[in-house]
This record gives C-alpha cells, sequence and structure tokens, in this order.
C-alpha cells in the first residue's frame, strides 16, 4: 500500500484544489452510487467498462477528501467496482452481453440427454435434460459461484433501475429504501474511513511534537 499511496498522493493533491470543499463531503454518496446511475450505453454496457466507470469515481471520492495524502480504502474500492459490474446492463446490438447473462452463460449444466417422447396419447413430446453426474466438485463450486453472481447481478439490476427511476409506477417508498441502503452504507462507511485515517495522523503529529518538545526540556 505503501507504494499505492506515493502514487496517489499527487493526485489527492490535486483534487485537493480543484474540488470546492463544500463538495467534498457529497462525493463519497455520489460516488457510492455511480454504479447505479450511470447510463448503460457505451463503454458502460459492459461489465469491465461499468465496473471502472465505477472504481474510479469511488478513488476520486476517497482522495479528495479533506487532508486525505494518498490513502485508499481498498476494500471499498473493491466493492465499488464488483458493484458496477454487476450492474451492468449489456447491449445486444453489440454483441455485450448483460453480467446476468455473462455468469449465466457460464454455468456447467451437464451434458444434455434427450427424452424420447410416446406415440400415445398422454406420452409427452420428448425433449431433453441436462445429466450433471459427469461434473466434478470444481465445476460444481464454478457453477454455485456462478449462479450467486447471476442472482447479485439481478438484484443490482432491480436497485439500478429502482434509482434511476424512482417515480414509477408501482415503485414503493420501502424498495427505493432497499435499492439505495447498499450504496449509502458505503459511503458513510468510507467517510467515517476517512476521518479515522485524518484523526489517527493528528494524533500522530502531536504525539511526535510532544516528544520533541519533551526532548527539548530535558536537554535544557
Amino acid at each position: 500500500m505503501g507504494f499505492l499511496r506515493k502514487i496517489f498522493k499527487p493526485i489527492s493533491k490535486v483534487l485537493d484544489k480543484v474540488i470546492p470543499n463544500e463538495l467534498k463531503p457529497a462525493l463519497p454518496y455520489l460516488a457510492a452510487f455511480a454504479p447505479y446511475m450511470l447510463p448503460g450505453g457505451g463503454i458502460f454496457a459492459s461489465m469491465a467498462g461499468r465496473g471502472f466507470g465505477s472504481a474510479a469515481a469511488n478513488l476520486v471520492g476517497q482522495l479528495a477528501q479533506e487532508g486525505n495524502e494518498g490513502e485508499v480504502n481498498p476494500l471499498s474500492l473493491l466493492l465499488a467496482g464488483a458493484q458496477g459490474a454487476f450492474t451492468a446492463p449489456g447491449d445486444a446490438s453489440r454483441g455485450i452481453k448483460s453480467a446476468s447473462e455473462t455468469f449465466r452463460g457460464g454455468i456447467n449444466k451437464g451434458t444434455p440427454v434427450e427424452i424420447p417422447g410416446g406415440n400415445m396419447p398422454g406420452q409427452g413430446m420428448g425433449g431433453f435434460k441436462y445429466d450433471t453426474s459427469g461434473l466434478t466438485g470444481l465445476d460444481k463450486a464454478k457453477n454455485y459461484m456462478l449462479r450467486g453472481g447471476a442472482k447479485l447481478s439481478d438484484l443490482a439490476g432491480d436497485a439500478k433501475d429502482i434509482l434511476q427511476d424512482p417515480f414509477a409506477e408501482g415503485v414503493t417508498l420501502e424498495q427505493i429504501t432497499s435499492a439505495g441502503a447498499t450504496p449509502f452504507s458505503q459511503a458513510s462507511g468510507d467517510v467515517i474511513y476517512g476521518e479515522a485515517v485524518r484523526q489517527k495522523k493528528d494524533y500522530e503529529r502531536s504525539e511526535a511534537q510532544r516528544l520533541v518538545e519533551e526532548e527539548m526540556r530535558q536537554r535544557g
């Protein structure tokens, strides 16, 4: 993290100068809602593009805070990127799959087995089913994670739709509150993290000053 801090420190200084102090406290909240509010077209249609855009917004929100010297909460950055990726809507005209389609497309369903149909009434028309007996433990674990990712993508997509149009017909206050709970909690966590870092630095500076003064008194 020390290496990254050296990279981010100049950026935080620039942001500190160009962004008004009145706007800085709101940036973590704006960044937290970015995964759900970014447009659905262009680069933001794909998981990679939307994830990168959301992570970038989170990074700016953290580095722009008063007193920041390149400190970044990596967990918050990761969560922001993941939320952005999960809300990717895709673009069928460009062959870009949504996050949900991407996860479900990677599931190994097994080997398709034909089900023969009967010739008599009531015997069905046949079809096929998937035989999962050949799946390894690794395949099953992968499928479990992919299904979980697809479920999270569905939930994130629903939250995105609600937050982008909270006054749509049928949308309730409870749904709006539920959709905004995750980004609001993340933003609040970023604010608390930034304040804790500032207090730690203030304490270290005051402690260093106290030790210097104590040493000077002993020498005098």
